[in-house]
């Protein structure tokens, strides 16, 4: 499908710094937080004068759709990103060709694809990386890593490490810039790698996708809700850690009159539900659907992260953007970036069941510290305003286009 494909014979001159990108996409437009965190930056580079376009593989949308996309947006439906299809290629490259496409940001796509189907045009490619440098093993992992030693499990991790910093190093080789999620990302990748073409790194962290903030001042409306929003999979989700969590907290009668919220749907969905049910847990709430969590940040005091790995976390920020406290286990680098422990929010040390539970508890009953570290959320979580993060992404377009 080609969407307002003869929207665009009118082009900005590189001079005047407005360019034609075309995001590489794998789902369009609506399916998760990458599409989420793409649209809003699409929106932004719009309204900024730049021609913004999406190739994708699958068209997937929402009615009503959670976010507006600008109607100016032009869209190509590509059969494959497989770099031996003849013919997806030709229609890439056409594509490219005829709307002078100064950029392609790979998100979800091929980057040998990309950079076959540029073949001799003026087209830059950035690729970008929206998990850590080396994603921790899954729960099929876990299984071999109890079923053999600890030492054949070593061996396992050493071999994974291996392969994905070949794969790393041949998309590198490929592209113009490799842009990871976070600092952290960078640096680990850099010691991994001893410095690999430094030169073609960089990492731009993710926006904020609302534009609204928290307003202190209706901080008493807040009510005595634990919320937790995200994609319904135990890896990396771990919503069996926040169920075990909560069983500790459900039944001390000092907490009766809070609640858990569960906002989201995934594949399962159904099985921590009777999971819950199974564990006879009181005043929790599960909606099983996607849907806007705004209002339920605007109500909620504190947010829970129970993940074994995320890229950058943006539930986080985005509770901090609505004077939500977020509790994290310290599980990956990048939440280091996004929380200070005890000051806009609480970390606990991975599978520290007990620590979490204290500390859950001391913020549930104190309300004035809750607020400080709301307070502080609030402040912070602006670091990651939408215009700033894209006059970032303008910055590396100006540097890779001259």
């Amino acid at each position: 499908m080609i969407g307002n494909f003869g929207l665009f014979k009118v082009y900005m001159e590189k001079k005047d710094r407005y360019m034609n990108i075309l995001y590489m996409m794998r789902y369009w437009p609506v399916y998760g937080g990458g599409e989420t965190v793409t649209a809003t930056l699409a929106n932004e580079f719009v309204r900024r004068g730049h021609n913004v376009f999406a190739s994708y593989l699958n068209y997937k949308t929402t009615d009503p759709m959670p976010y507006q996309l600008n109607e100016s947006i032009g869209m190509i439906e590509i059969p494959s990103y497989d770099v031996n299809d003849s013919a997806s290629l030709e229609l890439y490259h056409n594509f490219l060709k005829e709307n002078k496409i100064d950029l392609i940001i790979n998100q979800w796509g091929n980057t040998f694809f990309a950079r076959k189907a540029i073949g001799d045009l003026p087209v830059k490619l950035i690729r970008c990386w929206h998990q850590e440098v080396i994603p921790k093993f899954d729960d099929r992992h876990s299984k071999i890593k109890n079923f053999f030693n600890d030492h054949f499990h070593s061996i396992y991790a050493w071999r994974e490490k291996k392969n994905y910093l070949r794969m790393h190093k041949k998309e590198i080789d490929t592209c113009d810039k490799y842009v990871f999620l976070a600092d952290s990302f960078l640096n680990d990748f850099k010691h991994f790698s001893h410095n690999y073409k430094v030169h073609r790194l960089g990492a731009i962290s993710n926006p904020l996708t609302y534009t609204e903030y928290f307003d202190m001042a209706n901080y008493e409306q807040k009510e005595k809700i634990v919320l937790f929003v995200g994609r319904m999979l135990e890896h990396p989700k771990r919503m069996s850690y926040l169920l075990r969590i909560w069983k500790e907290v459900c039944f001390d009668l000092e907490f009766s009159d809070w609640k858990l919220i569960m906002v989201g749907d995934g594949p399962d969905f159904s099985k921590t539900k009777e999971m819950a049910e199974k564990m006879g847990l009181k005043n929790i709430v599960m909606n099983g659907k996607f849907e806007n969590p705004r209002p339920y940040y605007n109500r909620a005091s504190v947010f829970l992260m129970t993940s074994a790995s995320e890229g950058f976390g943006m539930t986080l920020l985005e509770s901090q953007q609505y004077a939500c406290v977020p509790m994290a286990m310290d599980t990956y680098g990048s939440l280091h970036e996004i929380v200070k422990d005890a000051y806009n929010g609480l970390i606990v040390k991975e599978n520290d069941f007990e620590s979490y539970v204290y500390r859950l508890k001391e913020l549930m009953r104190n309300e004035n510290w809750r607020k400080k570290l709301a307070e502080n959320g609030l402040t912070s979580s602006r670091e990651f305003s939408l215009p700033k993060i894209a006059d970032k992404w303008e910055d590396l377009f100006r540097s890779l286009v001259k």
